[in-house]
């Protein structure tokens, strides 16, 4: 009984070191060439067929499947597995089909399953295992930002998100303050219904949803100098049961380019200071600035002091641009208040918000001074 129990204890622990997947079906694999094709012949519902194949340098595999039946639809379903046996692209059934590509390094080995669906065993399929050493193609696994493929302005860069869980993440660093025209879509029309998400993100894991798309579009950004990523992913549906699906887009291709993104300083040319008696606090000053600017901005930033060297009582504030606020591209009401003094010395700078609404500034303007009437400034002080 003794030998009997280790005995068993030693086939728990040799089953426990065995790699995940199904062992015994990868044994009796039939090897496969990339680049030919084999043509698969199920004998009933029960059947199915593993193939494998190593790639011998990184590149694109791709797996077209065809029925030679033409007329009816006799279908498979084909799923690729890695050598852990991870499903690395989700289950694709039909007659006649391409499985999304699936980016791989040298030395990998792979297994395509092969079960019969509606009457799968009834026709011969025909199965091409396709491999390409294309440029600028996605290296799996790239599903988080520590593993992003990094990417360079004006160039295109492939990839394919191959199964439901499947993300795809790319960074590049921006070395100063830029415009970015991010360019995303599919790499080929093939008919099929198709969908990413792609997602912004920067250094401070603030994101920005990019697209929600089956088609090919563009969008230009600010962005502060920095690091960031790119996150591509199926788009999700929820039913009315509240199950969630995520979508297989298929291969797709993504560029960004970058583009000087210049502040231009603007140019005071008005200060006038205007004096409040207060019975409830010290009585004050606030300024209507005039400004000359002639560039694209989101805001202002205004300072103003009592010195001329805007060492002394210097305040300072923010100014977005928005209607109803008394501050224009042309003039900015002040609410900022300061004591009673014979003269004011203002500058102001504008900025721009960046794509996750972030302030980047330009350079001040020259200092302007102004003054309140003598009258005011007698009565007021």
């Amino acid at each position: 009984m003794k030998r009997i129990i280790l005995f068993l204890l030693s086939l728990l622990i040799v089953i426990g070191l065995m790699p995940s997947g199904a062992v015994s079906a990868k044994t009796t694999a039939t090897d496969a060439k990339l680049n030919t094709s084999v043509t698969v012949k199920l004998s009933n519902s029960g059947d199915s067929k593993m193939y494998k194949f190593t790639t011998t340098e990184a590149g694109k595999i791709t797996i077209e499947v065809a029925t030679t039946a033409q007329g009816d639809n006799y279908t498979i379903t084909t799923t690729l597995k890695d050598a852990d046996g991870k499903v690395v692209v989700d289950p694709q059934t039909g007659s006649a089909y391409s499985m999304p590509s699936y980016g791989a390094s040298a030395g990998e080995t792979f297994y395509l399953i092969v079960e019969p669906a509606y009457r799968g065993w009834d026709a011969s399929f025909k199965i091409t295992f396709g491999f390409s050493t294309t440029q600028n193609w996605e290296t799996e696994n790239n599903d988080t930002s520590e593993k992003a493929d990094s990417i360079i302005s004006d160039t295109d860069y492939y990839g394919s998100i191959s199964r439901s869980s499947d993300v795809d993440f790319y960074k590049f660093r921006v070395s100063k303050a830029a415009k970015a025209k991010l360019t995303f879509g599919p790499a080929v029309v093939d008919g099929q219904s198709r969908s990413w998400d792609v997602d912004l993100y920067n250094e401070k894991g603030e994101s920005l949803d990019c697209f929600d798309t089956g088609s090919k579009n563009s969008i230009t950004l600010n962005l502060k100098k920095g690091l960031y990523y790119i996150r591509v992913a199926g788009t999700t549906t929820a039913s009315d049961d509240g199950t969630v699906t995520n979508s297989v887009g298929g291969d797709y291709v993504l560029s960004f380019k970058k583009s000087a993104l210049s502040i231009k300083k603007p140019k005071v040319t008005e200060v006038k200071m205007y004096g409040t008696e207060s019975w409830l606090y010290d009585n004050y000053a606030t300024a209507t600035v005039s400004v000359k600017n002639g560039g694209a901005i989101d805001g202002y930033t205004m300072r103003i002091s009592r010195s001329s060297n805007m060492k002394s009582g210097t305040k300072k504030k923010n100014y977005d641009l928005s209607a109803g606020t008394g501050v224009t591209g042309k003039k900015i009401r002040s609410g900022i208040r300061m004591g009673i003094y014979p003269t004011y010395y203002v500058q102001v700078r504008g900025y721009v918000k960046d794509a996750f609404g972030n302030r980047m500034y330009g350079k001040y303007s020259a200092i302007k001074s102004g003054s309140l009437s003598a009258r005011e400034y007698n009565k007021l002080k």
